[in-house]
């Protein structure tokens, strides 16, 4: 990817890029809440990929007019989606909740503590399990990249979902206690907050991506828009706004670490060496799918429609029970039909325009994408609101788990689901362990059940 890009007139597609992200920042400004926002993340990226459609058609004339109209309208049909769904939800989220007894916030704080010693045990055994049997672990290959594909395979990718849905907890949680508007931990439990945000980094260290330490920042996302509306909402004087000064100065750290992290996997690989080359092919090599699918006209070659969608839909939750064997990600499809790579468990992210115009065809591409941004929008914000209802631990985490992850289904709607499904069956298996036990140990100390 890196030579392609660089055989590209990167001045032009630099000022193309930047012209679009700054429309595309005015349009979403309001909905933009912090520099580490996950949706700013998105925009910037999002943006050099429009420039690279745009490019190759206006500039290079290497892709049809068909294919910028579907693309534009996909492009038009999130912006609109998520001005129309975050606008809807702002309006609710305004609204001042009424006051609520302090002592539902601190429901479901012990079983919380006992899910995080779980999430922790789990995630550390099962890489352990795996190095003791494979032998190695991405990041510690000769090449992480290559490594975090091959090593993830026959039986192991289990691990790699158990390491993102666990570690997504794991923040969660130790964030939450950490940031918490209203209550107060011991220093004790401080300290093993960090040391669990600790295990759960080294976690995501191991899987050898180059961005995945950046994960971190999308639950700081959850916990500073808890902050931001709790103490406006319920209570008045809180340390809400020192937490946010704070989360903001954590996630500078985090993303300088994380940024040295992607350049170590750089380096380790052996093939991009340059960190202004890597930095420069990241950023338009975001529209990698759309350069295989468009310029190698590769429409023709899908015969899918919305039935087709349901079943990609279950998938994910029907293949973990092993209904039916897993699907194939159309990223993985898309490089066998343009570049005759053998099918895979990866390949570049699909992409809201290129799902919809597949699944939905040349009109629903539109409405697809005005869907997901809606769904995005309800996310981010609309279920906020529904856990400042009810502030209590187990509301306030689902809130920030599904928050980290609720700009994904723009990107690619199988990592969606799967991150979804398992946060949703695992962390249900796990709170109902949680929750047995703190009951039993409290029956037995005759204090009152949670």
């Amino acid at each position: 990817m890196e030579e392609l890009v660089f055989s590209l007139n990167l001045v032009s597609l630099f000022i193309i890029g930047v012209c679009i992200f700054t429309a595309n920042y005015f349009l979403l400004k309001r909905y933009i809440f912090f520099w580490f926002d996950p949706l700013l993340v998105y925009t910037i990226f999002n943006s050099f990929s429009i420039a690279f459609v745009i490019y190759l058609f206006f500039v290079d004339k290497q892709i049809k007019e068909f294919y910028l109209i579907t693309y534009l309208l996909s492009t038009i049909g999130l912006l609109t989606g998520l001005i129309i769904g975050s606008e809807i939800a702002l309006r609710r989220i305004s609204v001042a909740k009424k006051t609520i007894n302090k002592t539902v916030l601190s429901n479901y704080d012990q079983v919380f503590e006992v899910f995080l010693v779980i999430c922790l045990f789990i995630v550390v055994t099962s890489n352990l399990i795996m190095l003791a049997s494979v032998g190695t672990l991405p990041i510690l290959s000769a090449d992480p990249s290559k490594a975090k594909v091959e090593l993830y395979t026959g039986g192991w990718g289990i691990i790699r979902r158990i390491d993102l849905m666990c570690v997504n907890f794991i923040f969660s949680i130790a964030l939450l206690k950490l940031f918490h508007p209203l209550n107060e931990i011991t220093k004790k439990k401080k300290i093993f907050c960090w040391l669990s945000i600790l295990i759960g980094t080294l976690i995501l260290f191991t899987m050898g991506s180059k961005s995945s330490l950046i994960g971190i920042l999308n639950s700081l996302f959850g916990v500073a828009m808890i902050n931001l509306y709790f103490g406006k909402n319920i209570f008045e004087g809180q340390r809400n706004m020192i937490n946010i000064s704070t989360i903001k100065t954590f996630g500078k750290y985090a993303l300088i670490i994380g940024l040295a992290y992607m350049f170590l996997i750089i380096l380790k690989d052996g093939v991009e060496t340059n960190a202004l080359n890597v930095f420069i092919t990241r950023m338009v090599g975001s529209g990698d799918t759309f350069y295989f699918f468009y310029v190698y006209d590769l429409y023709d070659n899908f015969k899918l429609n919305p039935i087709d969608y349901i079943v990609h839909v279950v998938n994910p939750i029907l293949g973990f029970f092993r209904i039916v064997p897993y699907e194939y990600p159309v990223g993985a499809y898309i490089l066998l039909y343009a570049l005759g790579v053998p099918l895979g468990s990866f390949g570049p992210n699909a992409q809201h325009p290129i799902e919809g115009l597949l699944y939905f065809g040349k009109t629903g591409t539109f409405f697809y994408s005005l869907a997901i941004g809606v769904l995005i929008a309800r996310m981010r914000i609309s279920l906020l609101n529904r856990a400042l209802d009810n502030p209590n631990f187990l509301q306030l985490i689902i809130y920030i788990s599904i928050a980290s992850i609720a700009v994904n289904p723009a990107i690619e709607v199988d990592f969606f689901l799967l991150l979804f499904y398992d946060i949703f069956m695992f962390g249900t298996i796990i709170f109902l362990i949680s929750l047995t036990l703190v009951n039993y140990v409290k029956k037995t100390r005759n204090l009152p059940t949670a």
